[in-house]
Order: C-alpha cells, then structure tokens, then sequence
C-alpha cells in the first residue's frame, strides 16, 4: 500500500527554465483519439439540453419533468464513481474508455424511442458511463508525462470538452431539421462504438506502470486522507450542480422569455462552447506557465472565476432581451471552463501518482452535480418558475464558492507542510 505522505505531491508549475514545453499543436496531436472521445460523449448531454422542448413534447410530458429525470442519473453516476474511481489505474485504459462509450452507445440508441422509461434509462445510462469513460480519459491524456505537462494535458482534454456544445450546435440542431432529435441520438451512438472500437484497438490494456495501484478499500483510504482531496472534489460537484441548474433550463427560458428561435439557441449554445473552451485552455496554458508566485496562481485565478461565476449565474436570468442574456450566457460559461481548468490542474499536478482515483472520484462528484443539479433546477421551476430558479441559482452559487474557497485553504496548507518537510 502507498500511504498518504508519500502520494500526496505539492503541485509544481511548469516553467520554460526547468520545463521542456510541448507546444499545443504537439500535444494535441499525442493525444487526438483521447479528444475525440470525450468530445463525443458530451454530445448526448448536450443534445438533451438542445432537445429538451422536443423530447418532452414527444414524450407527452412537460419540461420539467424531462428535466428531473435526469436526476436519475445521479444514482448510476455517484455508484458507479464509488465502484470504479478507486480502481480507473487498475484497469487498462482501452477497457475503461471503451467500455464507458458502449454504454453510452446502448443509451442513446435507447432514447430513440421517446417515451419517459425509455429517456430514464438513458439518463441513467450516461451518468454510468461518464463516471468511467471520464476520469481515463483525463488519466490516459497525463499518462507518460511529467506531473506539470500531465496536468496541463487533462486540462486540455477538459477544455476540448467544452468544445461539445459549440460543435454540438450545428452538428445536431441542422441534421435534426431533416431526421429530428431521434437521428441524432442514433447517429451519437452510432459515433460511440466507432471511438470504443479504435480506443480498444490503440490504447493500453494493461495498467500503467509507475502510478499507485492499491486495492480498492485502500485507494479510498489514502484518497480520504490526502489533504485538500476531498474538499476539492466536493467543490467540483457543487461547481456542476450550479452548472446545470442553470444551463438545463437556459433554453427554455430563452424561448419562453423573449421567444428566441432553434438558430438563437443555437448559437447561445455556440457562443457558451466558445466561451467555455477559450477560458478553459488560457487558464491551463496560464497555471502551465506560472510562477509559483504572482496573479497567475492557481488559487488567485479561482478566486476571481468564482466571483465571476457567482454574479454572472443569476444575472442572467434578469435581464431584459435576448443578446443580453446570450452574452451573459457565454461569460457563465467561461467562468464555469476557468474553474474546471484549475481544479483538474490542481487535483493531476497535486496527487499525480494518485490521479486516476482522484479523478474518478471528481468525475463522479461532477456527474452527480449534474443530475442533481438538474434536478434541483426542475423543482424550482415547477415550484415557483424562473423566479424560483433565479433563487435557487443565488443559494448554489454561494455555497459552490463557500466550500471552494475551503478547499482551497486546505489544500494549500497541504502542500506547504508537505514541501516542509
């Protein structure tokens, strides 16, 4: 067993004096299939909160109904984290990667069929493979590196995430004028068996050499025990419980507020992949490139995008016309690509001969903040409309701060006792 002192690493930021940089061309050729993979297995969330209207519709129900039952997914996704997060560096990473996208595969094809049992299962379906397919592939990007190139790699493989719903825009809603939501969720799972048959092909089937490799109530332990861990974890899902309390319901209330059309959700969803994905990769390249002092830290960057992301979510739903509020939109969604760029630079560069459990545990915390936040944001709206959810979006995003900025004390008294000694 590994125990925790020896695991836990305080984070070391890249520098060009003792660094040998890979330019981004470079390394996002090293790790093409790992971008595809995870771009694609966004494309069903995305498609939901695109087809939301639609699907509930077919389905004979109401939006916010649609929008609770992803709420279900939570379940798989907070059991499926706990099951697999401890043992992502046990498996191979062609198992671990394929097998998540098959299962999203079978989910897809399964939402094709409209009714609410049929888009339950669903949303179970990718919740479960999310926690697995997720954490690999952040886990497989920082494979062979060294903990900064490995950090700035997973944070890259984040912010290509966001390009999902950019490319999600007119990838699905234009082909949805011809087949309607239904094609596209075939085609997405169509899509995903292809990557799985070249990620089972190409990737590793055997576990990395040099990263712990604990048995599973081991990992656990020495996971729970590392400091500043689990706070930053807890800080991710709550992050992602405000995220798609929000972000579920944004094209409804586009249309039902100011009557927006398909094209000026679309490109809502377009300008907020932009935002997401620019914000996401600068602040990698910036925490790659920093000192260990200075503006550009790690922490002083969560600070700010925390503030930004606390006045800019409710704001949103205030506001009195459309580009206003599209704009808005795609600022929220920077705020949110910034955050995930530091934790995950963080959690790689902090825990890295550990980072497959961490990771799990995180993608896990941040599926389940998904469906939750889902959830949460279906109830406020069925109880007292968007004014509710403006509410509801206040109280997450102050506590999503309040537990974030916990985490960040703790972890940094972790790592300066750690380089004490």
């Amino acid at each position: 067993m590994v125990g925790c002192e020896s695991t836990l690493l305080p984070i070391t930021l890249a520098s060009p004096a003792t660094t040998n940089r890979i330019g981004d061309v470079a390394l996002v050729r090293g790790i093409w299939l790992l971008v595809l993979a995870q771009i694609l297995s966004t494309f069903p969330a995305s498609a939901t909160g695109i087809f939301l209207p639609d699907m509930a519709a077919d389905a004979g129900s109401d939006m916010a109904l649609v929008g609770r039952l992803r709420g279900l997914g939570g379940a798989a996704a907070l059991i499926c984290g706990i099951l697999a997060a401890p043992l992502i560096d046990r498996l191979g990473r062609a198992w671990a990667i394929s097998g998540g996208l098959t299962l999203l595969a079978v989910g897809a094809f399964l939402a094709t069929f409209g009714s609410i049992p049929a888009l339950a299962v669903f949303f179970a379906l990718a919740g479960a493979a999310g926690a697995v397919s997720e954490p690999a592939v952040q886990s497989a990007a920082a494979d062979g590196r060294d903990a900064a190139t490995g950090a700035r790699a997973a944070a890259m493989i984040s912010a290509f995430r966001a390009l999902s719903p950019m490319l999600a825009a007119p990838l699905l809603a234009a082909p949805a004028l011809f087949w309607g939501w239904r094609g596209d969720f075939l085609a997405m799972a169509i899509g995903c068996l292809v990557i799985a048959g070249a990620a089972a092909a190409t990737l590793a089937r055997r576990p990395i050499a040099g990263l712990a490799r604990p048995t599973y109530v081991a990992a656990l332990r020495i996971v729970g025990s590392a400091p500043g861990a689990l706070p930053l974890v807890m800080g991710s899902t709550l992050r992602a419980t405000l995220q798609f309390a929000w972000l579920t319901y944004l094209a409804a209330f586009l249309v039902e507020r100011f009557g927006a059309s398909t094209v000026d959700v679309a490109f809502t969803w377009t300008l907020g992949g932009t935002g997401f994905f620019i914000a996401n990769l600068l602040v990698g390249r910036l925490i790659g490139t920093a000192a260990a002092s200075g503006w550009r830290t790690p922490e002083r960057l969560l600070a700010v995008s925390l503030v930004a992301l606390t006045i800019l979510t409710p704001m949103g739903l205030l506001v009195a016309t459309l580009p206003v509020a599209m704009l808005i939109a795609g600022l929220t969604a920077a705020a949110h690509g910034a955050i995930i760029a530091v934790t995950i630079s963080l959690l790689v560069g902090r825990y890295t001969p550990i980072r497959g459990a961490v990771l799990g545990l995180n993608a896990a915390g941040a599926n389940l903040g998904l469906f939750v936040g889902a959830a949460i944001g279906g109830s406020a709206l069925g109880w007292a409309g968007y004014n509710g959810l403006t509410v509801t979006l206040v109280l997450l995003a102050a506590t999503t701060s309040a537990v974030t900025v916990w985490a960040l004390r703790s972890a940094g008294s972790a790592a300066t006792s750690v380089a004490e000694r």
